[in-house]
């Protein structure tokens, strides 16, 4: 709601000579039941002027602090400047406490990842219901890479060993991200754009068939991606929603246990859609 601080300042001030001309009439009033009925008047024009006094007062101080979070938002001080980062991290499912039945049955992992930074600006806001943040970086690259080997296949001895690989890049990449709400009911929303992305991964199955390969490239000169969920008493509901603008992309896959071969491409000048939706309880 936006209030005319003007407007309220005016009637406030046509309150004041109101307020006086009725206290000198009830000073010159001779009927008893008339003054008091005049009394009473006095008394809610006073009760009038001092209400709009705070509210004049209440919606100053708001409007202040409303100012003054958006200079916190717009001051460069407020942001975290990152220059050149490089982060990376490498698992594994070895374990102390893990025994050989386990290793024999879900088998043994390991994998790598990377990120690369060239720059990055990020700002954060938090308070009791609501968070905000704002993150924009130029010059990206990251990448992952997965093994995974396997000795049964259910309860046949069948070894085989998974390979993934994935690889993506941007010259740049911009995202914003709210949250509002507690732990029993709550909303959150993020979008995050990359600008001129190149992405590519590939999968590889080697077992006693044969091995199975399946790669895809694609690029795109714009793409977005939005998040949003909704979460009541422990139930979450989420989408998510895809937009890329000039996008191409291709995809091959080799089988040697059925003998197949098969390559694709795909493009888009204007757009691409996609979304999808999970509930989560």
């Amino acid at each position: 709601m936006i209030i005319d601080t003007e407007k309220m300042h005016f009637f406030q001030q046509a309150l004041i000579p109101l307020d006086k001309v009725c206290k000198e009439a009830c000073q010159k009033c001779s009927d008893p039941q008339l003054l008091v009925l005049m009394k009473m008047f006095v008394l809610q024009v006073e009760k009038l002027e001092a209400y709009v006094a705070n509210s004049i007062q209440a919606y100053a101080h708001l409007e202040s602090r409303q100012i003054q979070k958006a200079n916190t938002i717009f001051d460069e001080k407020q942001w975290i400047k990152e220059g050149l980062t490089y982060r990376h991290r490498i698992h594994h499912s070895i374990r102390k406490d893990k025994s050989i039945i386990s290793y024999l049955t879900n088998g043994i992992c390991v994998g790598a990842f990377a990120k690369v930074e060239a720059a990055k600006y990020k700002y954060q806001y938090c308070d009791d219901l609501f968070s905000a943040n704002v993150n924009a970086s130029i010059g990206n690259a990251r990448g992952k890479v997965d093994a995974k080997v396997l000795l049964f296949e259910g309860k046949q001895f069948k070894p085989s060993l998974h390979l993934l690989a994935e690889a993506k890049a941007s010259l740049a990449k911009g995202g914003i991200g709210a949250s509002l709400g507690n732990s029993y009911v709550h909303a959150d929303g993020n979008v995050d754009v990359e600008v001129g992305c190149v992405k590519a991964s590939a999968k590889a199955v080697v077992n006693e068939d044969g091995i199975d390969l399946k790669a895809e490239v694609g690029a795109a000169a714009v793409s977005t991606q939005i998040k949003g969920s909704f979460t009541f008493l422990g139930v979450r509901v989420s989408a998510t929603g895809i937009y890329e603008f000039a996008s191409v992309g291709a995809s091959a896959e080799f089988s040697k246990t059925t003998g197949k071969f098969s390559f694709g491409a795909k493009g888009s000048l204007i757009a691409g859609l996609g979304f999808k939706i999970d509930i989560d309880y």
